[in-house]
């Protein structure tokens, strides 16, 4: 990597917006030994319009409750506070990185990746709560690259059509990795040690031998791709890497029994940038 193209990246991650204090109190709150819903619904009530953002997300159709929780204690009582940790440390990120139209298709996969992380979790009982936050971030330094280097736009519209491998054609292009950049991001961010690094590696998950984790992430990354394609399921299920599933002690004849409700969870998530210009 050039001299130049370090330092422009590095201006870039400077001026990346922190999360709130409203933000970093109550999840500082959720993480606390003893979480008090009532103390948390107060911090979040000083910052009306993400208090109603996060009611808005709480409500929809994803998560089966629309129209029934009208205030944040009972958000929290009803969805539980990993969820709410979630939607909060999500609206932090969309907060520093707005979807804009050049953004959108980065935001849709990297929600359904997620999604379909937390979903593997829980199937194949990993349940470690930190698949969900991890999926959604993990290409949060494509949006660096995407916004200070516009040869890097033909890259990402390779990727979409599964024409190129992004991680080894913009090392080659640029010196440097959305991986790497995107871990740089989660330090500024000031998230746990084991996000930054999942996050850096999330291309080479063998770096991380026994982490599930990193499987989890991998795994949801490669099947979304693939949906998102419109692959044939034997294919999808063949150019799966098989050590993923090793790690999370599934095999591909389970993972066939989960594509089904895969494919739907992320049905439910299409469309939700369209209205971005």
């Amino acid at each position: 990597m050039s001299a130049e193209t370090e330092q422009k990246i590095e201006q870039a991650i400077a001026n990346v917006k922190p999360f709130s204090q409203v933000i970093q109190k109550a999840i500082s709150i959720i993480d606390s030994a003893k979480t008090d819903n009532r103390e948390i619904a107060g911090v979040l009530k000083q910052e009306p319009l993400l208090a109603a953002r996060l009611l808005s997300i709480a409500n929809s159709p994803f998560y089966g409750m629309s129209g029934k929780i009208d205030d944040i204690e009972s958000a929290s009582v009803i969805l539980g506070n990993n969820i709410i940790r979630n939607i909060l440390l999500s609206a932090g990120a969309l907060e520093s990185f707005p979807a804009t139209a050049e953004r959108k298709n980065i935001w849709s996969h990297s929600l359904k990746v997620a999604t379909v992380a937390e979903f593997l979790e829980k199937q194949t009982q990993q349940d470690q709560g930190k698949a969900y936050i991890v999926g959604l971030l993990h290409d949060v330094g494509k949006f660096i690259l995407l916004d200070t280097f516009p040869e890097y736009h033909s890259l990402i519209e390779a990727e979409n059509s599964m024409e190129c491998d992004s991680i080894d054609e913009e090392t080659k292009l640029l010196g440097i990795s959305h991986a790497l950049v995107g871990a740089k991001i989660i330090g500024k961010w000031n998230l746990p040690e084991d996000i930054q690094e999942l996050i850096e590696t999330h291309h080479q998950p063998s770096e991380l031998v026994n982490s599930s984790a990193a499987a989890l992430l991998s795994l949801a990354d490669s099947i979304c791709y693939q949906l998102e394609a419109d692959l044939p399921e034997a294919d999808i299920l063949k150019n799966i890497n098989n050590d993923y599933l090793v790690k999370l002690g599934s095999d591909k004849k389970t993972l066939q029994t989960m594509l089904p409700e895969i494919k739907q969870k992320m049905s439910m998530l299409d469309g939700m940038f369209d209205n971005i210009d």
